[in-house]
Order: C-alpha cells, then sequence, then structure tokens
C-alpha cells in the first residue's frame, strides 16, 4: 500500500481529519495520490479515528451527476471488484470501524 498520512499530537486534528477524508476519497479514490492509510499515533489515534468515521459518515455516496455527491461511481467493473477486495482483506486484518455501502458502478 502506498500514500499512508501520519498523523502526531503536533497536528490539528481537524485538518488531518479533512485531508485524510479529501485524499482518501475525492475521485473515489481513483487517483495515483488517494490516501490509502492514515497512520495515527497513540496519543491521537481515539480521537482521530472518532472524528475519522463521523466524517466520514457525512460523505453522500452516489451517481456522479448530483450536486449532493461526495464519492461518485467507480470507473469500471474491475475497480469495483478490486476495492471490494481490499475492504475485504481490510476486514481480516483490522478493526473495523465503518463500513459504507459497497462502491458504485455506473453503466453505460
Amino acid at each position: 500500500m502506498k500514500n499512508g498520512i501520519i498523523i502526531d499530537e503536533s497536528c490539528d486534528l481537524d485538518l488531518a481529519v479533512q485531508g485524510v477524508v479529501q485524499s482518501a476519497f475525492g475521485y473515489s479514490g481513483q487517483k495515483c495520490s488517494a490516501c490509502s492509510r492514515a497512520i495515527a499515533l497513540s496519543p491521537v489515534y481515539d480521537a482521530f479515528v472518532e472524528r475519522l468515521v463521523e466524517a466520514t459518515k457525512s460523505l453522500n455516496i452516489g451517481a456522479a451527476e448530483l450536486p449532493s455527491t461526495a464519492v461518485g461511481p467507480v470507473i469500471d467493473a474491475t475497480a469495483q471488484k478490486r476495492i471490494a477486495e481490499y475492504i475485504e482483506t481490510g476486514k481480516q486484518e483490522a478493526k473495523l470501524a465503518l463500513e459504507m455501502l459497497p462502491p458504485i458502478l455506473v453503466t453505460l
């Protein structure tokens, strides 16, 4: 995995959460610079995870053409399958903090 963001006790947690959410979910996470992991040091871990979960819950998932959509469809069925596989791996290797709807795919 690549593109980790490190969160330590000197950071502004609100800005850290905002940065992780924008990096991880912007363009539905389909960009080479997308945050694929957040590494929070123990002094801020619990507060960061709590805030990150709440911020992520507020993201609207839906069709790209809707103005309210924050996370749109993924590019194709291959991407959708790969994301679903990463989600399953994450569930096996870590404690699940939040599960949202599966990645959506719009076909034309």
